[in-house]
């Protein structure tokens, strides 16, 4: 019996390494395909959550500059203190936080933030009256809500100013903003 020695590949060989061959092409493909997927998601929530930070950072700035005092001239010509922070319900039932905060152009001018269609925007005034109309901008889209409450002499009230306060500003504002895609974020400023 004499034995052949064999130089190429039989043809069920060569089958069987084509077929390894695509088996390892296509869970490659799957693999780089979610890779990619992984890749844009991952864009996408570092995207969101950077603007969120960057809202959040705004809103921290400019709560650090609140006035602590503000005069109002009434009829008689006689300065009265006045409110610099109030927290107000807008037609929507939204809560709507307005203040007073240092400008480096204006010496102060007066703000709002609010949440309007599911966004969170950021109102300026002028002027300190209430007459004109304020530049608007969105900080924020896909907002849900937002809370606001103050600490003052380490009680956390709902509403701002309370009748029973002498102080203009709280000691500090707790912000919890409510997203449906991150859930809730809580933020504390302390003004003192």
């Amino acid at each position: 019996m004499s034995y052949r020695t064999s130089l190429g590949l039989t043809l069920i060989e060569l089958v069987i390494a084509i077929a390894i061959l695509q088996i390892l092409g296509l869970l490659s493909y799957r693999a780089l395909a979610e890779v990619i997927h992984s890749n844009e998601r991952l864009d996408s929530e570092f995207t969101r959550w950077r603007s969120i930070s960057h809202s959040i950072q705004h809103i921290d700035t400019e709560l650090q500059q609140v006035i602590g005092t503000s005069r109002k001239i009434d009829a008689k010509d006689k300065p009265t203190p006045q409110a610099t922070m109030t927290l107000v319900r807008n037609d929507f039932g939204n809560q709507e936080l307005h203040f007073q905060r240092l400008d480096n152009n204006q010496g102060s001018i007066r703000v709002s933030y609010r949440i309007r269609q599911g966004n969170l925007e950021w109102l300026r005034w002028n002027s300190l009256e209430s007459g004109n109309m304020p530049k608007v901008d969105v900080l924020l889209e896909n907002v849900a809500r937002i809370n606001w409450q103050f600490i003052n002499n380490g009680e956390r009230l709902a509403n701002w100013p309370p009748s029973s306060s002498t102080s203009q500003i709280p000691d500090g504002v707790l912000i919890k903003l409510e997203l449906p895609d991150q859930g809730t974020i809580t933020r504390m400023v302390a003004l003192r």
